[in-house]
């Protein structure tokens, strides 16, 4: 089945591509939108172990995946000093990760163009609206 995602906004009109498409709804919609929530989360939990390992002290109400890395929590500030020259690997992955599953927000500057996208719909799942539509008639 084809399925595509639009994001809901109050006041907003989409085109749609393909005019046999139908809003979509069910029990596994949902459960589709709470796995890709759940998804996400692991690496908020992840920015927490990172804190408690480096001894980062950034507090538990303002740190996140994307902004544990940086001083001040603020790309422009630059890199914290703790990662500048760490000869641990792993670590070095998961702050790439961060930038190419996480992106900027910016959608002209991610390192993957499909991120902002991703962002959006995480965003929108969590604390907005998302509708799914799809087309019966396509297998």
């Amino acid at each position: 089945m084809k399925c595509f995602l639009i994001a809901a906004l109050p006041n907003d009109t989409h085109d749609m591509d393909d005019m046999l498409a139908y809003r979509m709804y069910g029990l596994w919609v949902e459960k589709v939108k709470m796995a890709f929530l759940g998804a996400h989360a692991i690496f908020d939990k992840i920015a927490y172990l990172v804190n408690e390992y480096r001894a980062l002290e950034i507090s538990a109400n303002k740190i996140s995946f994307k902004s544990c890395w940086h001083n001040k929590a603020t790309v422009k500030k630059g890199l914290k000093s703790e990662f500048h020259d760490s000869d641990d690997w792993p670590l070095r992955g998961l702050y790439w990760l961060s930038k190419d599953f996480l992106g900027d927000n910016d959608k002209r500057k991610p390192l993957q163009p499909d991120t902002w996208h991703i962002a959006q719909i995480r965003n929108h799942i969590a604390h907005r609206y998302l509708k799914v539509f799809g087309s019966p008639f396509v297998a």
